[in-house]
């Protein structure tokens, strides 16, 4: 098996670092804390650690180096936000929170090792040995050579978990519109130099943008609360009503 490891698993994403495209989202959202409780994180069958996780943390910040103790005491109180790990509603945890437990778990379960940069673009079942499975390897992630090497995995299981990797744009948003910027997919943080999801205009001394956001949804409603705490012109636009819950 071409790029086997240890674990048995091969992790097939293109991006450099694994769970990078989760992280550009949820950051391009708004969002200081998840949508869901603290109950919910990647450790599958270790039921409270992410909590244990955010305690050790607030612990941490709370007592710090013993050499600095005193030091610490002198400081200045960190604000509610910085001391709240947990949502004071259903313990819903701080994002930044969440990627840090993410990332001990990236580290604890060497997954790393795991990780193929590539793109997938042949699966052929039934073969003598298993299922084939082609990858054509990303080696630089800003470079747009196609002839980048094909390796060849033979595996007995094979799971998708592709997600949405390219939103999707209505009709109306024309092709011109979104490489100039001035529409954009909440979720494509892919054209980062043109980006509308920020307050700031890039190109001209107006110091605001005013922006318009389509869509009822919670994305919508972190980003324009986002906005808004950057002194913003926002309006938001839905088929219905808000609903708060």
């Amino acid at each position: 098996r071409d790029h086997d490891n240890d674990l048995g698993v091969a992790i097939v994403d293109p991006h450099p670092q694994l769970l990078q495209m989760w992280q550009d989202r949820t950051a391009h959202t708004g969002m200081s804390f998840l949508r869901s409780s603290v109950g919910y994180h990647l450790e599958a069958g270790e039921d409270g650690a992410l909590r244990r996780f955010a305690t050790a943390m607030l612990w941490q910040d709370k007592t710090g180096p013993r050499s600095t103790k005193r030091r610490t005491r002198r400081r200045h109180h960190s604000s509610p936000t910085q001391q709240r790990l947990l949502a004071s509603d259903y313990e819903r945890p701080r994002l930044d929170v969440f990627n840090q437990h993410c990332a001990t778990l990236v580290e604890k379960y060497q997954l790393r090792q795991t990780h193929v940069c590539g793109m997938v673009t042949k699966i052929v079942p039934h073969t003598d040995q298993g299922v084939r499975v082609d990858v054509q390897l990303v080696m630089d992630p800003n470079d747009d050579d196609k002839d980048n090497h094909v390796v060849s995995f033979t595996a007995d299981n094979v799971v998708l978990a592709v997600g949405n990797a390219n939103p999707l744009y209505p009709e109306w948003a024309t092709k011109p519109h979104v490489p100039e910027g001035l529409v954009q997919h909440l979720l494509d943080t892919n054209n980062k130099k043109h980006s509308v999801c920020n307050c700031t205009h890039p190109s001209s001394s107006t110091p605001q943008r005013r922006i318009a956001i389509v869509g009822g949804g919670i994305s919508a409603a972190h980003k324009a609360l986002e906005l808004v705490r950057q002194q913003g012109h926002v309006t938001n636009t839905s088929t219905t009503d808000p609903e708060i819950h």
